[in-house]
């Protein structure tokens, strides 16, 4: 099994284009960068605007 996933993986990277690759590699480093502290007020937020977003105009 861990062949096929390996080979998936490396039929996916082939396909991803370079820019790509590289723009999630700085995404990724820039997520390792930013505090955890950052990722809860974030949280907080989105929340608070689904929150307000469903009173507004409803929703589950």
């Amino acid at each position: 099994m861990n062949d096929t996933m390996g080979g998936n993986k490396r039929k996916a990277l082939s396909k991803t284009s370079v820019k790509v690759i590289i723009n999630m590699d700085i995404a990724v480093e820039a997520l390792n960068k930013t505090q955890i502290k950052n990722l809860h007020e974030i949280i907080g937020k989105l929340t608070k605007w689904d929150e307000k977003y469903k009173e507004k105009f409803g929703g589950s």
